[in-house]
C-alpha cells in the first residue's frame, strides 16, 4: 500500500515538475523562451496566457491535459499553434485577434468548456477530429471552409458568424442546445445540417444560408429568426412549437414555406418582404392553431391559407403588393372581430389610391393643394397692397 502511494506521488511530481520545469501555476507566454519553460509538460495545472507573442509558432505538442484556461490573443506574428496531443481542457480555449494565424492543431481535443475563435481571418482549417464536449462555441471572422468536427451532443450556445469562406456546417450528434443558436453571415451558399437536433432552448437566428436541414427539431423556446437566406424552400419538418416569435423576413429566393407539424406560436408570426413568395398555401402551416400575439404578412402575396387556425389574440394584418383577395383571406379568420382585421392591397407607385395607400396619398394631395392656395392668396395680397400705394402716390 505504501509503495502504491509513493508511486502515485512520484507520477504527480513528474507531471508537475519536468526537468526543472514547473507544470503548475498561471503562466504567461510572450516569447520562445517562455514556451521552452513548459514545452515538456504533459499535464499543466493553471491558466496559460499568450499575449503579444513575438515569434511565428508555438509548439506545445507534449501537452495532453490542461486544468485551467488557454488564452491566445493579440499575437500579430503568430502563424502556427500546435497542440497535437492535447486531449482535454478543463477550462476555456479562447483564440482571438491573431490576424496572421494560419494553422491550429488540436486533432485530439475532445473536451473544453468555452471554445472561442474570433478574428483569425487567415485561419483556413480547424484541425480537429471530434470535440465531444463543449459548453459554448463561438467561431467568428475566420477563413475556415467547413465545420464537421463539432461532435458534442449537448451544448449551451452556438455562435458561428462572419466566416466568409464557410460553406458547410454539420453537427451530426447535437441533440439539445439549451441557449441561443445563431448561424449568421457566413458564405452566401452555406449549407447547415443538424440531423439530430431536437430542442433549442433560446433564441435561434439563421441568416445567409442556402439550405437548412433540421428534420428532428421539435421546439424552440424563444424566437426563431429566418432572415436574408438565399434558399428556395424553407422547411422545418418536425417543429411543433415556437415559444416566442416566428420571423421570416427578406428571403428573396424563397418560394415555399413548409411547417407541417407546427401547432403553436406563443407570440407573433411575421412574414415580411420575401420578394418571390406569393402563395401561402394549405401546406405552409396546415396544423397551426394558436398564435398568441399578432400575424403580420407583407410582400407580393396573392393568397393565404391557414386551414387549422383557431385563435389569434391580436390583429391579423396583411399588406400585399400582389393580387390578394381580402374577402377570401378573411375567411381564414372568421373568429376575429373586424377591428382586428386589416387587409390592404397596394402597389409600389406613389400615385396609388388602393386601400393601403389611397388615403395617405389623398391627404398629401389635399395638403399640397392647400399650400398652393395659400401661396396664391399671399401673392394677391401683396399685389393689392402695392396697387393701393401706387394710387395714393
Amino acid at each position: 500500500m505504501l509503495l502504491l502511494k509513493l508511486s502515485t506521488c512520484l507520477i504527480f511530481l513528474a507531471n508537475t515538475f519536468v526537468s526543472g520545469q514547473s507544470c503548475k501555476g498561471d503562466f504567461a507566454i510572450g516569447n520562445q523562451q517562455d514556451v521552452d519553460r513548459i514545452a515538456k509538460c504533459t499535464q499543466y495545472v493553471g491558466d496559460i496566457t499568450v499575449n503579444q507573442y513575438k515569434n511565428v509558432e508555438i509548439d506545445l505538442d507534449k501537452l495532453q491535459e490542461l486544468s485551467g484556461n488557454l488564452y491566445v490573443s493579440n499575437s500579430f506574428n503568430l502563424r502556427s499553434l500546435s497542440l497535437n496531443n492535447l486531449v482535454s481542457i478543463k477550462g476555456d480555449m479562447v483564440i482571438e485577434d491573431n490576424v496572421q494565424l494560419l494553422a491550429l492543431g488540436i486533432p485530439l481535443l475532445n473536451r473544453v468548456q468555452k471554445f472561442r475563435i474570433v478574428n483569425a481571418p487567415n485561419l483556413q482549417t480547424l484541425n480537429s477530429q471530434a470535440i465531444n464536449f463543449a459548453s459554448k462555441v463561438e467561431i467568428t471572422q475566420t477563413s475556415i471552409s467547413e465545420l464537421r468536427s463539432l461532435a458534442f451532443k449537448n451544448i449551451t450556445s452556438v455562435e458561428i458568424n462572419s466566416n466568409l469562406n464557410l460553406k458547410y456546417i454539420e453537427m451530426t450528434n447535437l441533440a439539445e442546445n439549451s441557449g441561443y443558436f445563431n448561424i449568421i453571415d457566413n458564405h452566401s451558399e452555406t449549407s447547415l445540417s443538424l440531423p439530430n437536433l431536437k430542442v433549442i432552448g433560446g433564441n435561434a437566428t439563421f441568416k445567409s444560408l442556402s439550405s437548412i436541414s433540421v428534420p428532428n427539431l421539435r421546439q424552440i423556446m424563444d424566437t426563431l429568426n429566418i432572415i436574408e437566406n438565399p434558399l428556395q424552400t424553407l422547411q422545418f419538418e418536425a417543429l411543433r412549437q415556437v415559444n416566442k416569435d416566428l420571423v421570416i423576413i427578406d428571403n428573396n429566393q424563397m418560394t415555399k414555406i413548409r411547417f407541417p407539424e407546427l401547432t403553436t406560436i406563443k407570440s407573433g408570426l411575421i412574414i415580411q418582404n420575401n420578394t418571390n413568395y406569393h402563395i401561402l398555401d394549405d401546406d405552409s402551416f396546415p396544423k397551426l392553431k394558436n398564435v398568441d400575439d399578432k400575424i403580420l404578412i407583407t410582400g407580393p402575396i396573392d393568397s393565404v391559407s391557414f386551414p387549422g387556425i383557431k385563435l389569434v389574440n391580436k390583429a391579423v394584418t396583411i399588406k400585399s403588393t400582389g393580387k390578394i383577395d381580402c374577402v377570401s383571406a378573411r375567411s381564414n379568420f372568421s373568429f376575429l372581430n373586424k377591428d382586428r382585421w386589416i387587409c390592404q392591397l397596394s402597389t409600389s407607385k406613389p400615385s396609388s389610391t388602393s386601400n393601403s395607400g389611397g388615403t395617405v396619398n389623398r391627404e398629401r394631395a389635399s395638403s399640397a393643394s392647400r399650400k398652393s392656395s395659400n401661396n396664391y392668396l399671399a401673392l394677391g395680397a401683396i399685389f393689392l397692397s402695392a396697387l393701393f400705394i401706387y394710387i395714393q402716390n
